[in-house]
């Protein structure tokens, strides 16, 4: 277990509640506007060099250290989900259907938790220090605006950190990997446009529900007939929509799909298979098929001289081992435009992310503060 020096020891209660009063007010992906007001008025009191709302609701402060020929960055994500709150606690969501059921608020407060100690250490400093509260990770690629705002600019930062609580993971273990942590992800649709017809005349139309029902079939074999064993994808089909009512052929279909790779070729070849497959089952019933790309993230893949100098700054109990995993996180960016080293930190969460009854212990900031603060020691 990571062992945390006794004078950050009363930072748990400041994390603890900072967490709890984020906890009742979440907000959905790029609507975090209450939520950026909270942190602004929190780090204003802090008294730091610069605070700047960034790609809407975002916001980066920083501390500027007279000398420094680096710059560090940390970042937190703001966004909640669309998730009805199950717990019965004092701190529970106050807006119905939505709740920080992945640990984003658990996030942002321990970002200003080190922002604070920041502020009471500046004389020690020997780094730049950015703060980036980053809003819309679930789904609508914040990091992306962010880094177009020029979160990683004015200074250019140089080395950045993020976490994820793990609910998995004991309190006081950390996950530190080198090389490939997160899958990337595609959330795509196939449409399917036929012609509708009366139910007692199908000859008449197109009918986008068999054509769908074929696509489907096709995309389950291309994983277990097209790839080797050794190559980590998914793709899943959630959502198949189509026709108005029972006694009408439909005449177009929807279907709502995720796919995920770790790598870049891995991913460009599925995707043209997943074409080539609809495109030959729509074609023979005279039917159009389209795949639609929305949002996508990359592969999150640690650098492994960032990862050896962290793992160099843990207990060997703390250093939790630990496979790459299918879910997707969109630090990803970061990765593509700088050094960015992203960990898991153990929260002892007995239900999963995601899920409406998710808590934690707000104990296990305590540990991802101390970790944070040895990563500026050095």
């Amino acid at each position: 277990m990571l062992q945390v020096r006794k004078e950050i020891s009363d930072y748990e209660e400041l994390m603890r509640s900072l967490r709890r009063q984020l906890h009742t007010q979440p907000e959905l992906s790029d609507r975090e506007y209450d939520t950026q007001e909270f942190i602004i008025e929190f780090l204003k009191g802090l008294k730091l060099d610069e605070i700047q709302s960034m790609a809407e609701t975002g916001v980066k402060d920083l501390i500027l250290t007279p000398g420094a020929s680096e710059t560090l960055g940390f970042r937190a994500d703001m966004d909640a989900l669309y998730i009805s709150e199950q717990n019965n606690c004092s701190y529970a969501s106050k807006r119905p259907g939505i709740m920080h059921a992945c640990g984003h608020d658990g996030h942002m407060a321990l970002l200003l938790g080190l922002a604070r100690w920041c502020s009471e250490h500046r004389d020690s400093l020997k780094y730049n220090i950015v703060f980036i509260f980053q809003p819309g990770e679930e789904g609508t690629g914040g990091a992306v605006r962010m880094i177009k705002a020029g979160v990683l600019e004015n200074p250019r930062v140089d080395r950045l950190y993020g976490y994820h609580l793990m609910p998995e993971m004991e309190i006081g273990k950390i996950a530190v990997v080198s090389g490939p942590l997160m899958a990337g992800a595609c959330e795509f649709d196939i449409k399917i446009t036929g012609r509708s017809a009366h139910g007692a005349a199908p000859y008449k139309g197109i009918d986008a529900l068999a054509v769908a029902s074929e696509c489907y079939l096709a995309i389950q074999n291309i994983l277990t007939r097209t790839l080797p064993p050794d190559i980590c994808a998914l793709i899943t089909v959630g959502r198949l929509s189509a026709g108005t009512r029972r006694n009408i052929v439909a005449g177009e279909a929807l279907m709502e799909c995720t796919m995920r790779t770790f790598e870049e070729d891995t991913y460009a070849g599925l995707k043209n298979r997943i074409i080539d497959k609809i495109t030959a089952a729509a074609s023979s019933s005279g039917a159009k098929a389209e795949f639609i790309e929305h949002v996508r993230y990359p592969a999150v893949v640690n650098p492994s001289s960032l990862a050896v100098g962290v793992v160099k700054l843990l207990e060997t109990d703390a250093l939790e081992e630990i496979s790459p995993l299918m879910i997707a996180e969109d630090f990803s960016f970061y990765q593509k435009a700088c050094e960015a080293l992203f960990m898991f930190l153990g929260c002892s969460g007995s239900e999963s992310l995601h899920s409406a009854k998710f808590d934690f212990d707000e104990s296990a900031l305590l540990y991802g503060l101390e970790l944070y603060i040895r990563i500026i020691e050095n």
